[in-house]
C-alpha cells in the first residue's frame, strides 16, 4: 500500500510540465532555416505568404525573400467589377506585392498570374515587367477573361526579354494574346527555355515556334472560338508534343506544319486530338474540313520518328506504344 500512496506531482510528474508548455508553447516552426521557410512559403499564394508576417517577429520579413510570387485574383471575389471596392483591393494587394520586392535582388523560382479580368492591361503588363525584372525559371500568365479584345498581351512591351528571360526554363500562358512575333523571337529572347505550354490564347494568322531548346510543347486551341491561323513547329530537340485542335465551324481552321516541311527528328512521344466543332455538316464545312485533315496528314507525315502516338477525333482512335 505504501507504494501506491503518492504526491499528485509524484504520481503524474509530467502534468505540472504539461501546463507550462501550454502556456508558453515552443515556437519550433519559427527555428527553421530560412530555406525550409521559404520551401512553406512558396507553396502559398502571395496573399497568405504575406500574412504570415503576422505569425512571429522571426516570420516578419521572410515572405520577401521567398523563391515563389503568386498573384491570384481569384482570392478577391467580385473584383472582376470595374470600380468595385474589391477592384481596388486587388490592385492595391498586387502594386504592394511587386514593391516590395523592388530591392530584392535574388532571383525567383516561379512567378505567376492569374487573372479573371483582362480589361486592366496596363496594370497586368506592369506586374508582369515587375515580375520578369526578378529573372524566374518559371512564368505561368493566365487570364480566364472572356472577352479577347482587351487581354493580357505576352511578351510586354518596353522589356528586354533576352535580358529577364535568360533564366525561364518553363512558360505557361493561358487565355492570353500572343503579339506577333512571338513565336519567331522565342530562341532569341527564351535562350533556355525547355517547356512551352499555350492553353486557349489568341493566336496570329501566322505562328511559328521556333526554338533550338524547347523539349516539351502542348498547345491547346480554343473551342469557342475559330482562329484561321498556321502554327508552324521548328524545335529540332523537341521531345514531347500534344496538341488540341478544333475544326469546322464559322471561320478557317487551325494548320499545322513545320517551316520548309522539315522533319522534328527528336520527337519520339507525340499526342493530338482533333475537335469538330460542327454539329450540322454542310458542303462548305466538308471541304474547309477536307483541307484541315490534308494538313493534318502532312504534319504526322513530318514525325516519323515517333514511338509513341496517340491520336483521337480521327475516322478510328489509334494509340501506338
Amino acid at each position: 500500500m505504501g507504494s501506491l500512496e503518492r504526491s499528485p506531482q509524484t504520481a503524474f510528474p509530467s502534468y505540472k510540465r504539461a501546463r507550462v508548455d501550454a502556456a508558453a508553447p515552443e515556437d519550433r516552426l519559427s527555428d527553421l532555416p530560412d530555406y525550409l521557410l521559404h520551401e512553406i512559403i512558396g507553396r502559398l499564394g502571395s496573399w497568405q505568404a504575406a500574412q504570415t508576417s503576422a505569425l512571429s517577429r522571426r516570420w516578419r520579413h521572410v515572405w520577401r525573400s521567398a523563391p515563389c510570387l503568386h498573384i491570384d485574383q481569384r482570392q478577391f471575389p467580385g473584383s472582376d467589377k470595374p470600380g468595385s471596392r474589391q477592384r481596388a483591393r486587388f490592385e492595391d494587394f498586387a502594386d504592394g506585392m511587386l514593391a516590395s520586392f523592388a530591392g530584392v535582388t535574388l532571383p525567383l523560382c516561379a512567378f505567376r498570374l492569374y487573372l479573371v479580368d483582362g480589361r486592366s492591361t496596363a496594370s497586368s503588363e506592369r506586374w508582369i515587367r515587375r515580375g520578369l525584372n526578378r529573372c524566374p525559371t518559371t512564368v505561368g500568365i493566365c487570364s480566364s477573361y472572356a472577352d479577347h479584345s482587351g487581354v493580357v498581351q505576352w511578351p510586354p512591351r518596353h522589356l528586354d526579354m533576352a535580358a529577364v528571360a535568360c533564366r525561364l526554363t518553363c512558360l505557361r500562358l493561358s487565355g492570353v494574346t500572343l503579339r506577333d512575333g512571338f513565336g519567331e523571337l522565342l530562341g532569341a529572347q527564351c535562350p533556355v527555355l525547355q517547356v512551352l505550354h499555350i492553353v486557349s490564347c489568341h493566336h496570329q494568322p501566322y505562328c511559328a515556334i521556333a526554338s533550338p531548346t524547347l523539349k516539351s510543347l502542348e498547345v491547346i486551341f480554343r473551342t469557342r472560338y475559330s482562329d484561321p491561323v498556321t502554327l508552324a513547329i521548328a524545335a529540332p530537340r523537341l521531345a514531347f508534343l500534344l496538341l488540341h485542335v478544333p475544326f469546322g465551324g464559322d471561320g478557317g481552321n487551325p494548320v499545322i506544319t513545320a517551316p520548309g516541311h522539315e522533319a522534328l527528328p527528336s520527337l519520339v512521344t507525340a499526342s493530338i486530338s482533333i475537335f469538330d466543332r460542327d454539329c450540322r455538316p454542310n458542303k462548305r464545312a466538308n471541304k474547309t474540313k477536307l483541307e484541315f485533315l490534308r494538313s493534318m496528314r502532312g504534319f504526322l507525315a513530318r514525325i516519323s520518328n515517333v514511338t509513341k502516338l496517340r491520336l483521337e477525333g480521327f475516322t478510328t482512335t489509334v494509340r501506338i506504344l
